[in-house]
C-alpha cells in the first residue's frame, strides 16, 4: 500500500466453517448463522474504491449472499464522506423454500424460488434504493384455513425509503387470487394501500366449513389503524359447525385485574365495512338443522369490539330434526338492523304436516333471548300441538311413556309457558310430579314421576339437551331414611339420611 499521494492497494480475507452471531434490537438472544465461507475483497485505486463480500450460508438451497460497494478514492471519501457518490449491489436467491423445512402452527408445505436484488446509487447522505424481491412457483398450506395456495408469483419493487409496489397472484383449488398494493413511507409514518380480488377462490376447506368466495376488498393500514372495506360474494359453502360457543362476551370497558394490557395497547384499531353476498348454494348443517341460506349482510364496526350488521339472511329448503322427527323450514328470516352481529332478530317457523293437520313452532325475537310459540291448523291446545310435533298424534293417543319426552320437548324448544304445558301433560297421564334437574346443559333433565304408594315413588327422566334417560325407584323407610335406586348411564343404590334443623 502506498502512503504518499494516492492510497491504493488490494486485499482479501477468507473465513471458513464459522458462525455469525447477529444481535437485533428487541431480541434478547443472539441468532447464530452457520456459514461455509466468508470472502471479503477490497481494491483501492486512484479512480475508485471497491469492497465486495460473499457469504455462503450453511443452509441447503440458499445461494451465496453477494454484496459489492463502489465509491470514490479513499482521499475523497475521507474529505467528505457523506457527500461521496456511491453504488451498491446486493443479491441473493433461494432455489426452493422447501429446502429450508420451514413449518409453523400457521403454515406448512412452503415452496418456491425467492430472489432478492438491491441497488443503491447517489450519496451516503441521499441514497436512492431500488429493490426487487420476487417469488416464483410458490406454494403454502395455511393450517387454520385448510387450504393450499399454489402457483404463487409475487413481486415487490421500488425504493423502501419512499415507496414499494406489491403484486401477488396465486391459485387456490380452481380459483384465482390477486393482491396489489402500494407501500409508502415518510420520515415519521408509513401507509399500505392494497386491493384483494379473487374469483371462486377456495377460502376454507375444513371438516366444519368449506367455503368458495370471490372477494373484492380494499385494505388501508397505518401504524395505528387498519381499514377493510368492500364485498365478498360466496357462491358455494357447506357449513357444519362442530359446536357453538355460547359464552357471553365481556363489555369492551371491562378491565381484568392483573392482566397485562401491553398487547391491547399495541393492537391496531381495525375498522371493518364489508358486505357479504350469499349465492344459491350456501348450505348449513348444525344441531339438527339443515338448510340453504341466501341474502346479503353488511358487517361494520371495529374488529375485536362490537361488530354490527345490516341486512337479511333467509332460510330455504330447511329442515330441523328433533326427537326423531323432521320439521320443515321455509322462508325463515334472520334480520340485522344495526344490531350486534351475534344477536339478530329471528323469524323462523318449523312445521310438521300430516294428512289432516299442520303443527309447528314459531321462533321470534333476538337470538340472545328468543321466544317460541306453538301454532296449528286446525287450532288445538298447546299440549296437543306439541304432541303432534313430537309424536305425530294428539296427546290423548300418547302413552305414559311419552310424557317425559313431551315435557323435555316443552323445555328444550323454549316454548312460552313451557312449565305449564309440562304440568298439563303430567296431569293427563295421572302423574304426580314434573321436575327439572341438573346444574348444566350436560346433565339438565326433565323427570316425571308417580307415587305407587305413600312410600314408594317411581320416576323417569329424560335429558333436555342430551339423549339420556334414567329410571329412579325411591322407598321411604322412615322420616330420616330413604332407599333410592337409579338406572341410567350409571346405576347404583343409595341409602339417604335426611336431617332437618
Amino acid at each position: 500500500m502506498q502512503t504518499e499521494g494516492d492510497i491504493t492497494g488490494t486485499g482479501n480475507l477468507s473465513l471458513h466453517d464459522g458462525i455469525l452471531k447477529l444481535q437485533s434490537e428487541g431480541i434478547s438472544q443472539q441468532q447464530p448463522i452457520a456459514f461455509n465461507a466468508v470472502d471479503l475483497r477490497y481494491q483501492l485505486t486512484a479512480e475508485e474504491s471497491m469492497v465486495a463480500i460473499t457469504i455462503e450460508p450453511d443452509i441447503a438451497g440458499v445461494e451465496p449472499i453477494e454484496a459489492r460497494l463502489q465509491t470514490a478514492p479513499i482521499k475523497t471519501v475521507m474529505a467528505a464522506p457523506m457527500d461521496t457518490p456511491v453504488t451498491l449491489q446486493l443479491q441473493n436467491s433461494i432455489e426452493d423454500l422447501a429446502s429450508l423445512n420451514l413449518e409453523t402452527l400457521a403454515f406448512d408445505e412452503l415452496a418456491g424460488k425467492l430472489e432478492l436484488h438491491v441497488d443503491m446509487e447517489g450519496t451516503f447522505n441521499q441514497p436512492e434504493l431500488t429493490t426487487a424481491i420476487s417469488l416464483r412457483d410458490g406454494q403454502i398450506f395455511l393450517v387454520d384455513m385448510g387450504i393450499t395456495l399454489t402457483e404463487i408469483n409475487a413481486d415487490i419493487n421500488g425504493d423502501p425509503l419512499s415507496g414499494l409496489k406489491i403484486l401477488l397472484q396465486a391459485q387456490s383449488a380452481e380459483g384465482q387470487l390477486e393482491v396489489a398494493g402500494d407501500f409508502t413511507m415518510t420520515d415519521s409514518d408509513w401507509l399500505l394501500d392494497a386491493t384483494i380480488k379473487g374469483d371462486k377462490l377456495e377460502l376454507m376447506n375444513l371438516p366444519e366449513a368449506y367455503v368458495i368466495a370471490s372477494p373484492d376488498l380494499t385494505l388501508r393500514i397505518t401504524p395505528e389503524t387498519a381499514k377493510i372495506g368492500g364485498k365478498v360474494t360466496i357462491p358455494n359453502a357447506d357449513l357444519a359447525p362442530m359446536d357453538f360457543n355460547t359464552t357471553v362476551s365481556a363489555s369492551p370497558d371491562v378491565v381484568v385485574v392483573g392482566q397485562d394490557t401491553t398487547d391491547e395497547k399495541m393492537r391496531l384499531a381495525t375498522d371493518v365495512d364489508v358486505t357479504v353476498e350469499l349465492g344459491e348454494n350456501v348450505l348449513i348443517r348444525a344441531l339438527g338443522f339443515n338448510g340453504r341460506l341466501a341474502g346479503d349482510l353488511r358487517i361494520y364496526g371495529e374488529a375485536g369490539e362490537l361488530l354490527l350488521g345490516d341486512g337479511e339472511i333467509t332460510v330455504h329448503d330447511g329442515t330441523y330434526a328433533a326427537y326423531g322427527r323432521e320439521l320443515k323450514i321455509n322462508n325463515g328470516k334472520v334480520r340485522f338492523a344495526g344490531t350486534a352481529i351475534d344477536n339478530p332478530d329471528l323469524d323462523i317457523k318449523a312445521v310438521r304436516t300430516g294428512t289432516d293437520y299442520e303443527a309447528g313452532i314459531h321462533i321470534t325475537g333476538p337470538a340472545h333471548n328468543p321466544q317460541a310459540t306453538l301454532f296449528s291448523n286446525p287450532t288445538m291446545s298447546q299440549e296437543d300441538v306439541l304432541s303432534y310435533i313430537v309424536l305425530g298424534r294428539p296427546l290423548g293417543q300418547a302413552s305414559a311413556a311419552d310424557a317425559a319426552m313431551l315435557a323435555s320437548a316443552a323445555t328444550n324448544l323454549g316454548i312460552a309457558n313451557g312449565n305449564a304445558v309440562s304440568e298439563k301433560i303430567a296431569s293427563t297421564f295421572g302423574l304426580d310430579t314434573v321436575e327439572f334437574t341438573g346444574e348444566s346443559p350436560d346433565n339438565a333433565a326433565v323427570q316425571i314421576g308417580k307415587y305407587l304408594s305413600p312410600k314408594l315413588y317411581l320416576g323417569y327422566g329424560i335429558g333436555i339437551f342430551e339423549p339420556v334417560s334414567t329410571v329412579q325407584l325411591r322407598y321411604t323407610l322412615s322420616k330420616i331414611w330413604t332407599l333410592q335406586a337409579e338406572s341410567g348411564t350409571q346405576s347404583g343404590v343409595d341409602l339417604l339420611y335426611i336431617y332437618e334443623r
